[in-house]
């Protein structure tokens, strides 16, 4: 598990003993190193960069939950949390955090206190909690329901999908605020919050994996884990899509699974990361966005079936696996 700060300063890495650590990027040396009693899944950073999030803690902590101010190396007031958390986010503007468990809870980063506690459709354990734009809403994948709520109020505004394990994908909010996509075994949907509709459900022959919406909200890249190799043009697992005409611009055959997607160049280009769990190897590839023109195609060697990161800023890119971690510094920008 691990992940990149908004502007590309640390790196978070959490493994399998219990122990998170704050990499400077710059240097590659140690900043920081914590332990706890869980096994860390989950890691987000402040939009600010200052304060690192993980499910760590344990009972000597008193809480399941850790926010450390990362130059202080120290702890800061956060909610106490006495059960397990699968996904952290913060709000834009950092004013809440988000905790999915068997419910997501959303607490003021300030001052600790409930702000809403969002219950799932049906049962099950909500993952991934993602805010929209303006921090009033904030969704979460529910066992295959995706749930949007409103954060005044904690009020469900709507759900949909199918309740199945292998619709647990992510989600995602675009730009504007107002749209999400959800990513499903066999289909990418799009949904109008402030409409209260589906828009549009692409199909897809594999389950949905990552998600991406451009900057200026106009496209939606997508991509999916082949169930099994396919050599031949038919294996199609990128996709771009025209959210103003809500059609597929391009498709492409990236590799077995696209583990990660990042528009860079303000939205004229598309960084994919791909892996392949047969033979442990990868490639990093740079795409025209317009055209779906392969531009760059680095191979890289992938240990292990861990998605990556990508810092928001472009810059960086962080493999994590069993005993260590890659990073890489993309010249994209």
């Amino acid at each position: 598990m691990l992940a990149l700060s908004p502007d590309g300063r640390w790196l978070a890495t959490a493994g399998a003993d219990y122990s998170v650590h704050i990499w400077d990027v710059a240097s590659g040396k140690l900043a920081h190193g914590m332990a706890g009693e869980y096994t860390p899944t989950a890691v987000a950073f402040s939009p600010d960069g200052r304060r690192v999030a993980v499910n760590g803690g344990g009972t000597d902590l008193g809480s399941a939950l850790q926010i450390w101010d990362i130059e202080g190396k120290t702890l800061v007031a956060a909610p106490r949390v006495k059960h397990s958390v699968s996904g952290i986010a913060f709000s834009n503007d950092g004013a809440y955090v988000a905790l999915s468990s068997a419910s997501v809870e959303v607490f003021s980063a300030r001052s600790s206190g409930l702000a809403a506690r969002l219950d799932c459709p049906a049962e099950g354990s909500a993952i991934s909690p993602v805010f929209n734009a303006n921090g009033k809403w904030v969704a979460a994948n529910c066992s295959g329901v995706v749930t949007v709520w409103s954060i005044a109020g904690g009020a469900e505004i709507f759900h949909f999908g199918e309740a199945s394990d292998a619709n647990v994908g992510p989600v995602a909010f675009g730009p504007d605020g107002r749209a999400v996509a959800a990513a499903f075994a066999n289909a990418v949907v799009l949904y109008d919050v402030a409409a209260r509709k589906i828009t549009k459900t692409f199909s897809t022959a594999d389950p949905a994996t990552t998600l991406a919406f451009s900057g200026n909200g106009e496209w939606l890249a997508f991509g999916t884990r082949l169930r099994e190799p396919k050599l031949d043009e038919k294996g199609m697992n990128l996709f771009l899509v025209d959210l103003r005409t809500r059609r597929r611009l391009w498709s492409a055959n990236a590799g077995q699974w696209v583990s990660a997607l990042k528009f860079v160049r303000d939205g004229r280009e598309l960084l994919v990361a791909t892996g392949d769990d047969l033979h442990k190897a990868g490639s990093l590839t740079l795409y025209e966005a317009a055209n779906g023109k392969a531009l760059r195609r680095l191979p890289v060697r992938v240990p292990s079936s861990v998605a990556p990161a990508i810092s928001p800023n472009g810059e960086w890119l962080g493999y994590g696996w069993n005993s260590g971690t890659s990073l890489w510094r993309l010249a994209v920008n």
